[in-house]
């Protein structure tokens, strides 16, 4: 009967000791902090909903104004789940959770990070609008920034 217990016990702490490692290498989800972003050399202060940054892509909250300050007009259209970016000379759309914007409907910009529905407001990625309208964006490893110009 000991030797049953002593087995026991040696069954469980060696099952205990084989878990732990599993849960301490658990996937962690760390922040990225977001990067000061300046439109035409003046930085641009969020207000409300900040940008995220997922997968080393900035992601621009829809009702945020920054968009407007550029210049563009963002809206979406909670039934059909889509997104459109007007400027003066382009029309650019997607769906939410794609990875592809077209102008005009002819596909543009292939992305490689999806657009999201988070806090009450769509999250955009900012390099596949900038770049898709032709603004000037550039990001500036040295000092961690982002610049846009238009």
């Amino acid at each position: 009967m000991h030797m049953r217990k002593l087995f026991a016990m040696l069954l469980c702490s060696m099952l205990f000791v084989g878990i732990q490692p599993i849960n301490s290498f658990a996937e962690t989800k760390v922040e990225q902090r977001v990067p000061p972003i300046y439109v035409n050399d003046v930085l641009f202060e969020f207000e409300g909903l900040k940008p995220i940054v997922r997968n080393d892509r900035v992601l621009i909250p829809l009702k945020s104004g920054f968009f407007q300050h550029v210049g563009l007009e963002a809206t979406y259209d909670i039934i059909n789940k889509e997104i459109t970016i007007k400027s003066r000379d382009c029309l650019i759309s997607s769906y939410l959770q794609e990875l592809d914007w077209y102008n005009f409907g002819i596909r543009c910009y292939i992305n490689d990070v999806r657009s999201d529905y988070l806090n009450n407001d769509v999250y955009i990625p900012l390099r596949a609008i900038t770049e898709s309208v032709g603004l000037d964006m550039n990001y500036n490893d040295d000092n961690y920034s982002i610049s846009i110009k238009c």
